[in-house]
């Protein structure tokens, strides 16, 4: 199994769809259940960054956001810190993560 590795994961486009800018908007954002129960399946045994374009006015919604549909996370970043794999509405899929489980 895949462990002690950094993973990135997009909060807009991947856990939730659509994209957030207002505090409603966060809130009432609607989660992708399927990516948000791989990304606790990756969280086991590695860190797991939740990485977002949010600024920084939007981060009390978004930790409520991600407590509510239960993520997994280590950390939630609004900048691109260094990464082993990098999740995004533009990138590599979770599966292809996955295969090295």
């Amino acid at each position: 199994m895949l462990k002690g590795r950094i993973i990135m994961v997009d909060l807009d486009g991947v856990l939730c769809k659509g994209e957030c800018w207002t505090p409603y908007g966060c809130m009432k954002a609607k989660p992708i259940q399927e990516n948000i129960d791989k990304v606790n399946r990756l969280s086991e045994g590695n860190l797991v960054v939740i990485w977002t374009a949010r600024s920084d006015g939007l981060m009390t919604e978004t930790f409520r956001w991600l407590k509510e549909n239960g993520v997994k996370f280590d950390a939630v970043s609004n900048e691109k810190p260094g990464a082993n794999y990098y999740v995004y509405d533009k990138s590599v899929e979770f599966d292809d993560i996955l295969k090295e489980v």
